[in-house]
């Protein structure tokens, strides 16, 4: 949430926060719903609330910051791998076999659960990241090299060709500059919104697998099978 508080999620449930910056770490239990869940991916919404998603459809969501959890969407047989925000203030989430969908999460059906919809897109691979750009421009990448891309706040999405069928694990973007990184040390750069990329590597000879990525500025936190840091004009 800000330089001393933060929050780690994984299996088994596992939630883990610290307030002083990482040294020290507690555990918070989702309960007992939440036991063997395994937990993918965890992002803070611009209302600093705490998204995490996971497998068997898997969502749950921190008003305070990460003391407590409420299951946001039923059981499903869908792994959720990423979860993002709309300016619209929309929650959007991407899965196995191209599963796409949102919800309002000022809208609630009688039951006090989100009404997610589900949103088509022309791509039966998982999907692991997404990354919205701008009140119109998003992002979704996957497996084999799938790129989706979308112009109007995700009323529609496109299919961007890329010159290779590496899976694309993580976007990041600090406003200019768009990186996706991926198997076999797959890096990939947009400096157009997404509209056309440079494909290459993290660094020549490297064929690590890289699942994440962070940007600040002009730099680069790349990890994974190995742990780098770069300066975008590297």
């Amino acid at each position: 949430w800000d330089e001393k508080k933060a929050v780690v999620v994984g299996n088994d449930g596992l939630v883990l926060l610290t307030h002083d910056s990482g040294n020290t770490w507690e555990k918070v239990q989702l309960g007992n719903e939440g036991l063997g869940v395994k937990l993918l991916k965890v992002r803070i919404d611009p209302e600093s609330v705490a998204w995490a998603v996971g497998a068997m459809g898997a969502v749950y969501a921190s008003h305070d910051t990460g003391k407590s959890w409420r299951r946001m969407a039923r059981t499903q047989d869908i792994a959720w791998n990423d979860v993002g925000f709309s300016s619209d203030g929309k929650v959007w989430l991407v899965g196995e076999f191209g599963h796409v969908a949102f919800a309002d999460p000022k809208h609630v059906d009688d039951n006090g659960e989100l009404e997610w919809q589900a949103v088509k897109v022309s791509a039966d691979r998982s999907l692991m990241a997404i990354i919205f750009l701008d009140a119109q421009t998003a992002l979704i990448a996957g497996l084999d090299g799938t790129l989706l891309r979308t112009k109007d706040s995700g009323k529609s999405w496109e299919k961007v060709l890329l010159p290779t069928r590496e899976h694309i694990f993580a976007l990041a973007s600090n406003g200019h500059t768009t990186v996706g990184v991926g198997s076999r040390g797959l890096r990939i750069v947009s400096q157009q919104g997404g509209s056309s990329w440079e494909v290459g590597r993290v660094a020549k000879e490297d064929f690590n697998w890289h699942t994440d990525i962070a940007i600040k500025g002009e730099e680069q936190l790349i990890v994974g099978a190995s742990l780098g840091q770069m300066t975008g004009r590297e």
